[in-house]
């Protein structure tokens, strides 16, 4: 009766041992940037304006804060001007590389909405998952590659973004 349950221990720790453990490298600031892709209109190609920034931050309380910035976006904007912005607010926990978030609101801003004066706040349903699906890390000296998918209404997206610690 030993080898059922040496059996089943070793599978254990073949599914929990395969999962690095983050816990503890993950907490500070990682950055990203890029470019932004702009529909050229019919018959005309795309082309490069503006560059959003994207600062995604995890407390050692469990909090998680993803802020996005877009910058000269807009015609007659420069990468110095602050276009639109969205941060986003919740939670995490992790389970080896497996990071578990969960939004609770967020707040945005976008300067094209000339009625817009300032930033509004919107509060998510409890527990709000849709955006951070099967979200893991994995850290490699100061780079985080962080892969989720998210339920865009029409499917699923799968994502693998690269930040660097700042």
């Amino acid at each position: 009766m030993k080898k059922p349950i040496l059996f089943l221990s070793a599978l254990a720790c073949l599914i929990s041992c395969n999962k690095e453990n983050i816990e503890g490298e993950l907490v500070g600031d990682w950055f990203r940037s890029h470019p932004i892709n702009v529909w050229g209109g019919h018959d005309q190609p795309s082309f490069q304006r503006g560059e959003n920034r994207y600062t995604m931050t995890f407390k050692e309380d469990g909090s998680f804060i993803l802020d996005r910035r877009t910058f000269g976006l807009y015609e007659g904007t420069t990468l110095d001007d602050l276009n639109a912005f969205k941060t986003d607010y919740g939670n995490y926990t992790l389970d080896g590389n497996m990071i578990d978030i969960r939004l609770t609101h967020y707040e945005w801003f976008d300067s094209l909405h000339e009625d817009m004066t300032e930033p509004e706040t919107k509060t998510l349903q409890s527990n709000f998952k849709w955006r951070f699906l099967d979200a893991t890390g994995e850290i490699d000296e100061d780079q985080l590659t962080f892969k989720y998918h998210q339920n865009t209404g029409t499917g699923l997206n799968h994502y693998v973004e690269e930040y660097t610690r700042i």
